[in-house]
């Protein structure tokens, strides 16, 4: 039986908020039918390895018939179940084919509209960003109102044996350790998010 092309594994262009209902169909199609073939393919292989049983049973039976005198009973057992194996064998292969189809329309599908698709995801790629960049300002902010907060929280908890007001002071971000194992500093974390929220130099490298 040959091995369709059942391995791929395919966006959830639902999840990821794409409007490309001809590729999304094709997709769906493709996953459902790849697990049809898987389990047909299962089917398959467990009446594959049910025939030696079926085998016995009907030497079993043969053995009884000698013993009792009465003539060859056949191979019923085997018989009966090698026509379930054609009959599974056939569904395996069809699927298989089907599944074959499908992963070529999707090809073809991707293939003659690529410069569409894509852009649609820069476009999405630019919203993320910007998505990510608001959010990592925001972050930012309520960073920094917290150590403020810290900072406030200890000047009331010192005074007036501490007099000096220090509303700069940050402290380490907890569960980001550097090379040397310290603690990375709230700044340099937020330096490096806000660098990870900017426009990539050249084109996004393929994942």
């Amino acid at each position: 039986m040959p091995e369709p092309f059942v391995r791929l594994h395919l966006p959830n262009l639902d999840e990821l908020g794409v409007d490309w209902p001809d590729v999304r169909g094709l997709i769906t199609e493709y996953n459902r039918l790849a697990a049809e073939y898987r389990a047909a393919s299962g089917a398959l292989e467990a009446l594959l390895a049910s025939r030696p049983a079926a085998i016995e049973n009907d030497r079993a039976a043969y053995a009884e018939a000698i013993r009792a005198g009465k003539a060859d009973p056949g191979e019923s057992n085997l018989s009966k179940l090698n026509t379930r194996v054609t009959s599974a064998n056939r569904k395996a292969e069809a699927l298989a084919a089907a599944v074959q189809s499908t992963a070529r329309d999707i090809a073809a599908a991707v293939e003659g509209r690529r410069a569409a698709l894509l852009h649609d995801v820069d476009q999405a790629l630019g919203e993320d960003r910007d998505a990510l960049a608001h959010a990592v300002t925001a972050w930012v902010a309520a960073r920094t109102r917290l150590d403020q907060h810290r900072a406030l929280r200890s000047w009331i908890d010192l005074f007036p044996g501490r007099t000096k007001w220090i509303p700069t002071v940050t402290t380490p971000v907890r569960g980001f350790d550097t090379a040397n194992g310290e603690p990375l500093s709230f700044p340099e974390l937020a330096q490096a998010l806000r660098a990870d929220a900017e426009p990539a130099p050249a084109a996004e490298p393929a994942a």
